[in-house]
């Protein structure tokens, strides 16, 4: 993942709490749904390299334990 990817990510992932978190309940308003469509599909598009992320660290930390 490039830098520029890794902070938009985890700027989405940041904003789709604060939603959940500050304007639930009675500080809801209808346009927080159509804002949380369009995080998740930008998310569900970047999770694939997060996921790559992940394997990548997976089998570095293999190779530095079979040391």
């Amino acid at each position: 993942m490039t830098d520029k990817q890794i902070c938009r990510y985890t700027a989405l992932v940041a904003r789709k709490a604060e939603i959940y978190s500050r304007y639930s309940g009675i500080h809801w308003k209808p346009e927080y749904g159509a804002e949380l469509e369009k995080i998740d599909r930008e998310l569900s598009e970047l999770r694939p390299l997060v996921e790559q992320e992940h394997q990548k660290r997976k089998e570095g930390q293999r190779c530095t334990n079979n040391l």
